[in-house]
This record gives C-alpha cells, structure tokens and sequence, in this order.
C-alpha cells in the first residue's frame, strides 16, 4: 500500500512543479497586491463555503443562491480574479484527468462484462 501514497505524494510534488500550478502561484500573488480585488476574493471564497454546507444540509434557499450569483458577478469585475479563476481552471482540468486515469481499474472492474 505505500507505494500507492508514495505515488500520491510524487504527485503532488509535481503538481507543485507544473507550469500550471506556477501560472496559479503567480495569478494569487498578484491578486493579493489588490487590497479590493482580494477583499472580494476572500468574500467570494466564504459565501462559496457557506452555500457548500447549506447544500449538503439541504437548506439552501432561493436567496442565498441570488447572493451567490450576484456576488460572482461583482468578483468578475476584477482582471485579477478573472485571471485567477482561469489558472485554476487549467490546473483542476489536468487534476481531474489524472483523477479519471487513477480510477480507469475501479471503472474497468465495474463495466467489464462477465
């Protein structure tokens, strides 16, 4: 089992290399030079939280879904973010490809025909 952490654990290593993951560094320290661009990020980032938990309680309303949204259309107001949700993007792209490769045995398990 601890090859698979040790390959984990590579992983993540070179998730910390990519140019991706740099692209994403660079992207958030330049937001942070933006008091009011990363004040709206932080708020953003919290409603997000927020509205996450209240859907897994399953108590989420109309309302907080229009404060959401209205919150993300406010945050895209700023080029900083906009380029940071863009980095992230790519990066959880890659992230999620190499998630479906990991689970291709589980998949295969499941769908082979017997």
């Amino acid at each position: 089992m601890s090859n698979l952490y040790d390959a984990a654990y590579e992983f993540e290593d070179q998730i910390r290399q990519s140019a991706e993951f740099k692209a994403l560094t660079k992207a958030y320290n330049q937001l942070k030079t933006d008091d009011e661009a990363f004040d709206e990020f932080k708020k953003l980032q919290k409603m997000q939280i927020e509205f996450g938990k209240k859907q897994v309680s399953g108590k989420v309303e109309q309302q907080d879904l229009d404060a959401l949204t209205q919150e993300g259309k406010k945050a895209s107001s700023y080029k900083a973010l906009l380029e940071l949700e863009e980095k992230e993007q790519t990066l959880a792209k890659i992230i999620d490809e190499v998630h479906g490769i990991m689970f291709k045995p589980v998949e295969e398990l499941y769908t082979a025909k017997d």
